[in-house]
């Protein structure tokens, strides 16, 4: 897949940019769109993506992933977050990186990257899909309010061109995507084994409470699976359960 590269020095949200472009009937193409800086950066639900003008990865993603169904929408946050876990990996040669699930990128317990997908279906299609993605590459000072990030100028104490992990993830991707075509199979088993805690016992909260339980896998819907000490096995969306590092 190759995508029209798109280069802002600032914008209010790159996916927000895609969006418009669609809905402008601008997006003839994949594209990629990246900015320096971002005025009002998007996380997850309302949480806010922080970064320092010109220090970080900051793209979105806009194509039609013609090889999916609607229901199938999890497999894009396989493909995205085994993409990107390969690509920071790359650089971090000498660290062990995990993907936090749904599609957060960790490194020694803390946040390097994070992962926004959206997608907009018709019918039986998925007409487009919007992949956001913040990567926390050259990123000193940290906000307190931020529980636990990091950058890879922090772990490799120093700086990373942007514009190199740009082109290695866009190769990544691209690759994992011919990998999905080829075996389905295998990408399953690469994001459950790059998995945080994946078999591991350990205690999370769920509605306040605390229990203790071991990671099992997802289902086709991306709902984490948790079998307790009880033996009971449990399913949660997001924002039902919170980790405990």
């Amino acid at each position: 897949m190759n995508f029209e590269r798109i280069v802002l020095q600032v914008a209010d949200s790159t996916n927000k940019v895609v969006h418009e472009m669609y809905m402008n009937n601008a997006v003839r193409k994949p594209v990629c769109v990246t900015a320096a800086f971002q005025t009002a950066g998007k996380g997850l639900e309302q949480n806010m993506w922080f970064s320092s003008d010109g220090k970080n990865l900051l793209l979105s993603l806009g194509f039609k992933p013609d090889f999916l169904r609607p229901e199938e929408q999890f497999e894009l946050t396989k493909i995205v977050s085994l993409a990107l876990l390969e690509t920071v990996g790359q650089f971090l040669e000498n660290e062990k990186l995990f993907i936090k699930w749904p599609n957060d990128i960790y490194c020694r317990d803390q946040k390097i990257a994070g992962i926004l997908i959206s997608n907009l279906i018709q019918g039986r299609e998925i007409e487009l899909t919007i992949v956001g993605i913040g990567l926390n590459i050259n990123e000193q000072n940290f906000p307190q309010s931020i529980p636990n990030p990091v950058s890879m100028k922090q772990l490799l104490g120093e700086a990373v061109k942007v514009e190199d992990v740009l082109d290695v993830f866009l190769v990544v991707f691209a690759s994992k995507i011919n990998e999905f075509r080829f075996s389905r199979e295998k990408i399953h088993e690469d994001y459950l084994t790059n998995l945080l805690y994946y078999n591991e016992k350990r205690n999370y909260l769920v509605s306040k409470d605390q229990i203790s339980g071991t990671i099992t896998g997802v289902n086709a819907y991306g709902h984490l699976r948790l079998k307790t000490d009880d033996g009971d096995v449990m399913e949660f969306d997001l924002k039902e359960i919170v980790f405990i590092h």
